[in-house]
């Protein structure tokens, strides 16, 4: 469900509510009115959280509230923070919104800032992973991880998730400062590690292939178990989704299945290919071996009753040791194997 940095709850409990902690809002306390039509949504918003969200339940709140936290915009009249109000807005036939205006040094602070205002939303896994891959394409100091980690431990409503980190007590080294970038990244946004960011980066990647394809269905899918699931997501990366019946892809949605039942199967690599050869020509081998010392034996014993061949019996039974010696070679070749 994609939303702006306000909540689906009641008023008490929503983030447009209550006065933001961003410092730069507590410096910038001058609201004027501007008019609805001349705003626009931020590139990066629609990028990251999408340009589809629901407001269906914020337009009752604010048909009778109003609008009781400003939106934030650029000096262009781009939205930083407030796409839903804005959207909210619109449908309820607003000619102006209160607005405190900024001027920003550029794209990277525009998207530092409007992630920072975003850091209480309640996100999708989707959504949280856009965000990463953001901060990783595009933010090269670790300023902005360290002000999310700060936002995080000063907020009254934690972002619904179970594995958000960030928060660390006064006078302790803040968590996201360290280990590895991915980390970091995952940290901040929400997820569970850097190796979930990982997966769930291929996941997105694999997402948006689809859909230039115009295979929105099967992206459709992947977005379903992404935002249930993240694992099991990855694991989908190696279905056939193409050979998969509707009953099949609805019980994936609804996690009633598991995507790796449905994997497809693999070659065997090349090593264990020629690996596998080996063995079964090892078991070729010792099974002539044994046929051999089966002739043998019965050749020995047609012979226990003949006195005069001594020299033919003891070279028999000299080659059947050395076949016998030869099977348990082989076998311990194959065991090794």
């Amino acid at each position: 469900m994609a939303e702006d940095e306000t909540f689906n709850i009641p008023r008490m409990m929503r983030d447009d509510t209550k006065p933001t902690t961003d410092s730069r809002v507590e410096a910038t306390k001058e609201i004027v009115e501007i008019e609805i039509d001349k705003l626009k949504s931020h590139p990066e918003n629609d990028a990251i959280y999408g340009t589809d969200e629901d407001v269906s339940d914020l337009i009752p709140i604010i048909e009778v509230q109003g609008i009781l936290d400003p939106l934030v915009v650029t000096d262009n009249n781009v939205i930083i923070s407030g796409h839903r109000r804005w959207k909210a807005a619109k449908h309820l036939g607003y000619s102006t919104v209160p607005c405190i205006v900024r001027h920003y040094d550029g794209s990277e602070e525009e998207l530092a800032e409007l992630l920072s205002l975003n850091v209480n939303r309640i996100k999708t896994n989707e959504q949280r992973t856009r965000e990463g891959i953001r901060m990783v394409e595009t933010l090269s100091s670790d300023a902005i991880l360290r002000k999310m980690a700060a936002l995080k431990q000063n907020q009254s409503v934690v972002v619904e998730s179970s594995t958000t980190g960030g928060e660390t007590n006064d006078g302790e080294e803040s968590k996201v400062d360290k280990g590895k970038t991915r980390d970091k990244v995952a940290e901040a946004v929400g997820l569970a590690s850097g190796k979930t960011f990982d997966r769930s980066k291929a996941v997105v990647d694999k997402i948006d292939s689809l859909k230039n394809e115009g295979k929105n269905e099967e992206a459709s899918l992947f977005i379903s178990v992404l935002n249930r699931k993240p694992t099991a997501a990855y694991d989908l990366l190696e279905v056939d989704i193409a050979s998969l019946s509707d009953d099949v892809k609805d019980k994936l949605r609804t996690g009633k299945a598991a995507p790796r039942s449905f994997k497809k199967k693999k070659d065997a690599p090349e090593p264990l290919k020629k690996q596998s050869a080996r063995q079964e020509k090892l078991k070729e081998d010792i099974k002539t071996t044994n046929s051999g010392i089966s002739k043998l034996k019965k050749s020995v014993a047609t012979m226990k009753n003949i006195n005069d061949e001594p020299d033919i019996r003891k070279s028999l039974e000299t080659t059947l040791k050395a076949c016998n010696d030869l099977t348990k070679t082989l076998e311990s070749v194959l065991k090794a194997e």
